[in-house]
């Protein structure tokens, strides 16, 4: 990225516009550049959501379960306190992201 961002810089540093304009300029162009590359990267976008939310499922389901299930009531109680909280912190993006995939127009409506 560096590398990207470098080259097309030292393009866009050429150019008249850059004179009166200077960086604030590519910067934006650059944003725009790259949120148009994402939204014709939908698949490449879904894969990575998928990939992040069930990689800590699996983790969850055949580590964290079995362990507790055979936990002591002891150590249950100690970690009481924070069930619910975080799965509910972690509900509430996921649940929002294809709102805001639709709203960026990063996500094709049928």
């Amino acid at each position: 990225m560096i590398g990207l961002f470098t080259y097309k810089y030292v393009q866009y540093k050429r150019r008249a516009v850059h004179e009166v304009m200077g960086a604030c300029v590519y910067m934006a162009k650059v944003c725009r550049d790259t949120v148009n590359w994402l939204r014709n990267k939908t698949k490449v976008i879904v894969v990575a959501i998928a990939l992040g939310v069930g990689i800590p499922r699996i983790s969850h389901l055949a580590c964290d379960f079995p362990r507790l299930l055979s936990a002591i009531l002891e150590e249950y109680e100690l970690m009481i306190q924070y069930f619910g909280v975080t799965g509910i912190v972690m509900v509430v993006p996921m649940a929002i992201a294809p709102t805001f995939l639709q709203l960026l127009g990063l996500e094709e409506t049928e």
